[in-house]
């Protein structure tokens, strides 16, 4: 293979990974900043993650009606199942209502007994997953991808932890 030869196929290379690059990113709104870290973890490069309610503005009825509006095209909704937040239920019901087409997905991250912690953030990452998957099918290889990674990131992470413990204590 000569010098072209080989720049042509590195090109063709890269065509899948262009395509893909752009491709639009589907718009998923989350009910607060606390669920932008998972749902972005998750979603990697397919979503675009915007929260309704955002710490400013909380309560703000202007900021979050601008939000609102600038948000209305989403595709997916993940709504904390165990929320008691009446300004979540509020933004959802409106935008909802504004965009019938957008899918709605309730996530329950905590279940009786699931302890806090590692646990948690498990629980936290399989039900973003699994709520991404039943609603956005055609991307699932992406976001098993993304899950394994971040299951295997908090398995080093513990990992360390538990070590760093081990050493303030004394332990060998």
């Amino acid at each position: 293979m000569d010098g072209k030869e080989l720049a042509c196929f590195a090109l063709l290379l890269t065509i899948p990974t262009l395509a893909r690059a752009a491709e639009p990113r589907v718009l998923v709104v989350v009910a607060d900043a606390r669920d932008l870290d998972i749902t972005n973890r998750i979603g990697g490069e397919v979503v675009e993650v915007e929260a309704i309610i955002t710490p400013h503005a909380e309560g703000d009825y202007a900021l979050c009606n601008a939000r609102a509006k600038r948000l209305r095209n989403f595709a997916l909704y993940l709504s904390r199942a165990d929320s008691s937040c009446r300004w979540e239920s509020f933004w959802r019901e409106r935008l909802t209502t504004a965009n019938p087409q957008g899918q709605v997905r309730r996530v329950l991250y905590r279940q009786r007994g699931t302890p806090s912690g590692y646990d948690l953030r498990v629980l936290q990452l399989t039900q973003v997953h699994r709520a991404l998957v039943s609603a956005l099918p055609e991307h699932e290889a992406s976001f098993n991808a993304n899950l394994t990674a971040e299951l295997q990131r908090l398995q080093v992470l513990r990992f360390q932890s538990s070590q760093f413990a081990a050493s303030e204590l004394g332990v060998p």
